[in-house]
């Protein structure tokens, strides 16, 4: 294994986890920002509630393709040359989204949006896993998760306020900008991370091989599917949470957004709490118990809805519970999937993303098709991920542990 450049260690102190956190924010603030606008969306152009959520679906849909593709290009070519690609494209389809007339365009350029999107959180990934391994990517990556944690607090409030003075379709000029921000960024100051002897074959027999390989790995495909089923749970809370607390509780866009944001700190103080324990207790620990919490407070939702006792403050606490979970579950379980496949760590990354998204595109097209209901359906999905994450996270985890190491 090679020693990280001393360079490059003195950079991951600030420099490279606000880079990769502004790319690995792509996607959380391409969907949060105009989650508030989602209702007048739906008015403006005339379609329903579920055919808005379906632009979300779309989104994640063109996520998980966008990730299955990166990932092993970038182990072929580089991380920085495929990073470029997809911020143009963002940008591009972003401007798109902000001249649409119809849904069905909406949804085409919101797939594009997310095709060009998918990248941010493989290539940060992948470079985390170049430079780190074991405890020490587990904490930066939850530094690039707390950058990727400023999204939802700010992006819901700048989307409303956005709305305030203009419509909806600002939203994604703002966007198609922050996709050059992007590109500046990275030219300027993110090191390639995959040297040339690293880089692998991507040809389609050599990466066919490689995904196959991952998915029946005992290494692998615990750790990666229950961080799949519990963020499905979560891009659920994502699609529905503007509809229940907007249409069904009566609040204003600001004050979801601000609510949502607050929602975002307990993701924010999830990672630091992660950051701060994971030498001292296991990754695999860390996501059992995080499992369990995420478990009752989806059945304490639910229960409240069917008992009718589902008052505002309450929901809105148990949300934020919720989602602090998330802090846990997804650096442990990404970096535990990741850490014995730095071979072809880009192609580890895109089948991690593309199963997290995939799922979501799929329990997003679901809650979408139970609109009428969309607050009970919601609840009833994250109690049922949570008890499936639950469930394999205590019954299929490999026992092996992440060593201290800082070494690639």
């Amino acid at each position: 294994m090679s020693k990280v450049p001393p360079a490059m260690e003195n950079k991951t102190k600030f420099i490279i986890p606000v880079c990769l956190g502004c790319i690995a924010a792509i996607g959380p603030l391409a969907i949060d920002m105009y989650l508030a606008a989602l209702p007048k969306i739906s008015a403006d152009l005339g379609i329903s509630r579920g055919d808005a959520q379906f632009s979300l679906m779309s989104f994640f849909a063109g996520f998980t393709c966008g990730q299955l593709i990166y990932g092993p290009t970038s182990d072929q070519f580089g991380r920085k040359p495929v990073i470029y690609f997809a911020l143009v494209l963002f940008s591009l389809a972003s401007l798109g989204c902000a001249l649409v007339s119809t849904a069905d365009q909406l949804i085409l350029f919101r797939f594009a949006q997310g095709l060009g999107g998918a990248a941010g959180m493989v290539i940060a990934l992948a470079m985390v896993r170049d430079m780190f391994r074991g405890i020490a990517g587990v904490r930066l990556l939850a530094t690039v998760v707390l950058v990727v944690g400023v999204a939802p607090i700010l992006a819901p409030t700048a989307g409303s306020l956005v709305l305030q003075v203009s419509d909806w379709r600002t939203i994604f000029l703002f966007l198609a900008a922050f996709g050059c921000l992007n590109l500046a960024l990275i030219f300027l100051f993110l090191p390639e991370t995959r040297p040339e002897e690293k880089r692998v074959s991507s040809k389609l027999s050599a990466v066919a091989k490689n995904y196959v390989r991952l998915l029946f790995s005992r290494d692998f495909i615990p750790f990666a599917g229950t961080n799949a089923i519990l963020q499905g749970g979560f891009f659920a809370y994502i699609a529905g949470v503007s509809f229940v607390f907007i249409n069904d509780y009566g609040l204003s866009s600001m004050a979801f957004s601000i609510l949502f944001g607050i929602n975002a700190v307990g993701l924010i103080s999830g990672t630091q709490i992660t950051s701060r324990i994971v030498g001292r207790i296991s990754p695999v620990r860390i996501v059992r118990v995080a499992a369990i919490v995420y478990t009752l407070c989806g059945g304490a939702l639910l229960m409240l809805k069917l008992l009718g006792l589902a008052h505002l403050w309450a929901v809105a606490a148990l949300f934020f519970v919720f989602v602090t979970t998330l802090g846990g579950i997804m650096p442990s379980c990404n970096m535990l999937a990741m850490e014995r496949n730095g071979a072809y760590s880009g192609t580890a990354a895109s089948l991690l993303g593309a199963l997290g998204f995939g799922l979501g595109a799929l329990i997003s097209a679901v809650l979408g098709a139970f609109s009428d209901g969309s607050t009970l359906a919601l609840f009833s999905i994250i109690t049922i991920c949570g008890m499936a994450g639950f469930a394999i996270a205590n019954l299929y985890f490999p026992k092996f542990a992440l060593p201290e190491s800082t070494e690639s």
